[in-house]
């Protein structure tokens, strides 16, 4: 969104993801951290106003679905953070936030 052109996961080793099934408190802590980070920069390009070619309007929207997808697995691994009760609505942005505020970001 600002990288046009760029390629940011070309280097992600998406196998060492899966290598990974615990970590102790600190190793969370980091993990959320980076989490919340990505999270604000995301909504800060979201909501940053200007001109957008298809493409990347189409990245966009891809982006909002793609993060719905790992908010929903989340909320299926753990209990506590299923979201909100029957009845309740949350446009998506506030979803989202209330989301990452259920996971502790």
């Amino acid at each position: 969104m600002g990288d046009r052109g760029r390629q940011p996961l070309r280097q992600s080793k998406w196998d060492e993801a899966w290598a990974i099934s615990t970590v102790d408190a600190a190793e969370w802590d980091a993990i959320r951290s980076g989490l919340r980070a990505e999270a604000h920069r995301w909504l800060e390009a979201l909501n940053a106003r200007r001109e957008v070619e298809r493409v990347e309007l189409t990245g966009m929207i891809s982006s909002i679905a793609h993060l719905a997808y790992h908010l929903g697995a989340i909320r299926q691994i753990n209990k506590n953070v299923r979201g909100p009760k029957e009845g309740t609505f949350h446009p998506v942005a506030s979803s989202v936030i209330e989301s990452s505020r259920r996971i502790g970001l």
